[in-house]
């Protein structure tokens, strides 16, 4: 199958504006992976958002017109929706102790659904070529970048983005409230990682155990596992517990908390914008992706996680496009 490549919003624009021969010889080499069915270069929520705040209606066009080319149509899923399926996945791994399978299948969609899960809702009696245009109508203006910057104003979008001015401010200070809480200067790095993964189980496995229910079996038996999964919550232990568990179930969901423990003892680093952007990046793609290009430095060091990692993030980093050339180079030159 391809290669799933993953590339920031700074490797796009480089792609797009093809100042330097790096940059040309590059996008050549992506342009013929996808054509030679070697590669894809999904888009995700965090790129398709950034491409439309951008304000130089001629620059829009150009890189949506080269993310169309090289994404087939293809969206990683909203960052919410695969955290909540993570979730399903660390309420039956902590209550059944089996593997789950990896998301990498459901962690992509079609294009048009790039921000959520959209259902089209077809009227009680159209005629089956109706449906058929319908769709196809849908998937042409919806599934395309393309028509997307023609329709999506860079201001309205910026509009409805305005929560994520408000990111740093709320983080800092959140995690400021923490320290003092704490008594200390420096919180210990394990420690912020546990307190993440509280976090996620109250946002994404709580809710899953009431959105899934009890699994099918012996009532008593199912009881008698609840009660147990409610001692490994809540019990002295959790932290190992949960370690284990995040790391095996969720991947993403230890990316993310891995990234925010990693950030929170930057105590003089004012959190920006961008790093709402950045997360959202970075904690799919280094897991459902076979590679990640981000030529953002800070991100990058962020990332330098060694064994930190969970096991399932192993899409390969590259930092620049020069690194990106010679990983195409060698993919295109494979069996």
């Amino acid at each position: 199958g391809r290669q799933i490549v993953y590339l920031d919003n700074n490797a796009w624009i480089y792609l797009r504006d093809e100042k330097t021969p790096v940059a040309r010889q590059c996008r050549v080499l992506c342009r013929q992976s996808v054509d030679d069915g070697r590669a894809i270069f999904p888009v995700s929520y965090a790129s398709v958002s950034e491409l439309l705040e951008m304000t130089d209606q001629a620059s829009r066009i150009s890189q949506a017109e080269l993310m169309d080319a090289l994404c087939l149509g293809v969206t990683f899923r909203a960052s919410g929706i695969v955290h909540h399926l993570e979730g399903e996945d660390v309420y039956r791994f902590l209550l059944e102790g089996s593997v789950p399978p990896s998301q990498r299948q459901t962690a992509s969609t079609g294009l048009p659904d790039y921000f959520g899960d959209g259902h089209v809702s077809i009227p009680e009696g159209w005629h089956a070529d109706d449906v058929t245009a319908y769709l196809a109508y849908h998937q042409s203006t919806a599934g395309s970048l393309r028509w997307m910057v023609e329709h999506f104003d860079s201001d309205q979008v910026a509009k409805n983005h305005a929560r994520v001015n408000d990111y740093g401010a709320l983080l800092d200070e959140r995690r400021a409230a923490h320290r003092a809480h704490l008594g200390v200067a420096v919180v210990d790095r394990e420690a912020l990682a546990h307190e993440e993964r509280v976090s996620m189980v109250n946002s994404f496995v709580l809710p899953a155990i009431k959105r899934i229910g009890p699994p099918d079996g012996d009532p008593t038996e199912i009881a008698r596992k609840l009660i147990e999964l409610h001692g490994k919550l809540h019990g002295e232990d959790n932290r190992r517990t949960f370690r284990r568990a995040f790391r095996t179930a969720a991947p993403a969901l230890e990316m993310l908390a891995q990234i925010f423990a990693r950030q929170s003892r930057e105590v003089n680093r004012k959190t920006t914008r961008q790093d709402f952007w950045d997360v959202e990046h970075a904690s799919l793609a280094t897991v459902y992706a076979d590679a990640f290009v981000s030529a953002d430095n800070y991100l990058n060091e962020v990332l330098r996680l060694g064994d930190r990692k969970p096991p399932a993030a192993r899409a390969q980093m590259l930092s620049s496009l020069d690194e990106l050339t010679t990983w195409l180079e060698r993919l295109l030159a494979g069996p």
